[in-house]
């Protein structure tokens, strides 16, 4: 296949070129864009200026089986930050790049005994196919010597580091002082920040999601063909999770990014609670069932919600990941202390209110305004209950309420009941979101 040049922006103006498995490696001493977690990868994918349409293509690209024609955007996404955090994709920061997105012109210097070279910033190997190109990284004797052999003269050296002084910060102008323009420009190369390229003569060209040689999508689900290496499981497919889960509602994507002039809760910001955090968090409780109770995970003491400090009342904010994870709080805050905070924005099987007595569960709810689960997302939350050891009897007599599906309060009914008079499958379920909305008593908070 041949060499892909696929660059893409994001909502900052800042420039990635994004790099398939199956291209041939990048030999450049540079690094890819760490992602530490599924959630974040998603909302670094989020934040790039691809259209629906482009997600989709690129899929198709990387699939063996072509995509669902009918995945959303949110679903697109999240498919390619899984791809992402399996290493399928990397994408790679283009610091010559600014907001404008032009190249920056190189002055060219010749090298005795040989053809023109000149330098230009490392990232910049990743934007067009590259000609012979000579690395210092961690070579500082190399580099020292190469440029004393140049002979630079200051006009010539005045010239390198002012084109480079954009992207890469250095000092260039009549106040920069020769030797600190080449101590500079040797930290560059030593770094790995500078290469040094035989010079371009043809312009320079870049693929685009649209230009990918891809076959039709179908209505099939995706699959990763080769890449699925080592048993690679998508963490978003329901198929590859033990329930079907639902991100967030589109109105409060980068509610904790406090560099987000957009977000619903300005001047605020949501904090999200990773995972690893849980258990030391002051505001959030692992579940789990004991005895056919349910506990606090971490220190086997009945869970109770009789203190709890939540806007709607009711009881504790719950919400349950599709690993079948339970994790919950007696405290809510608007703008602050959300249902996404316990998942740390990540999707969500199930969400809402759970009221309990020393351990015994009296009500939930679907009441989320940040997932606006369906009645079926809280049914797997009731299945994992009992997978868990707690009796269905009891199970059975807990009071359900909140919306339907259509969006209507919904009045309390015993969950048994409630199963008797709603025979669905939540594996087939396509768990349609219940309701979407921003509660209009918090905006004036």
């Amino acid at each position: 296949m041949r060499r892909q040049k696929i660059i893409i922006q994001d909502s900052f103006g800042r420039y990635y070129r994004l790099h398939l498995w199956s291209e041939a490696p990048i030999r450049a001493p540079i690094k890819p864009e760490s992602f530490r977690d599924n959630y974040f990868t998603w909302y670094f994918v989020s934040k790039l200026k691809v259209e629906h349409s482009g997600w989709l293509q690129l899929l198709t690209h990387v699939s063996e089986s072509p995509p669902n024609r009918h995945l959303t955007l949110h679903e697109c996404q999240h498919a390619i930050a899984a791809l992402i955090l399996r290493g399928v994709i990397k994408l790679y920061r283009l610091t010559h790049l600014g907001r404008s997105g032009q190249q920056t012109s190189y002055p060219s210097i010749n090298i005795p005994h040989g053809e023109p070279y000149h330098f230009i910033p490392t990232t910049e190997l990743l934007s067009h196919e590259p000609r012979e190109a000579i690395f210092f990284h961690r070579e500082p004797t190399q580099a020292t010597h190469f440029i004393q052999q140049l002979a630079l003269t200051d006009e010539q050296l005045a010239a390198i580091t002012r084109a480079l002084s954009s992207p890469l910060h250095l000092a260039a102008g009549p106040t920069a002082a020769r030797v600190t323009q080449i101590v500079q420009l040797e930290q560059a190369l030593v770094e790995g920040k500078v290469a040094v390229e035989q010079a371009r003569l043809e312009p320079l060209k870049q693929d685009n999601l649209e230009t990918l040689p891809v076959t039709p999508a179908t209505d099939k689900p995706m699959t990763l063909g080769p890449h699925e290496e080592g048993g690679f499981k998508n963490p978003y497919s329901p198929t590859n999770e033990a329930y079907n889960t639902i991100p967030m509602s589109e109105g409060f994507i980068g509610e904790d990014d406090s560099t987000n002039e957009k977000r619903w809760n300005k001047p605020k910001i949501v904090e999200y609670v990773s995972e690893d955090s849980r258990r030391t968090h002051q505001h959030v409780i692992e579940l789990d069932v004991k005895d056919g109770l349910l506990i606090n995970k971490n220190n086997g003491v009945p869970f109770d919600t009789s203190n709890a400090n939540t806007w709607w009342g009711g009881g504790a904010i719950f919400a349950m990941d599709g690993k079948g994870n339970i994790v919950a709080s007696n405290y809510q805050k608007p703008h602050e202390f959300h249902h996404t905070s316990l998942l740390a924005g990540g999707p969500a099987a199930a969400a809402g209110m759970i009221d309990v007595s020393n351990g015994v569960i009296v009500a939930v709810t679907n009441r989320s305004g940040h997932y606006a689960p369906s009645q079926e997302q809280i049914t797997q939350m009731f299945e994992e209950l009992q997978k868990r050891g707690m009796a269905r009897k009891d199970l059975d007599k807990v009071m359900r309420s909140g919306y339907s599906n259509a969006g209507h309060v919904m009045a309390p009914v015993p969950h048994g009941a409630f199963i008797s008079q709603n025979d669905f499958d939540t594996k087939q379920s396509a768990n349609p979101r219940a309701y979407t909305y921003i509660p209009k008593d918090w905006m004036n908070q």
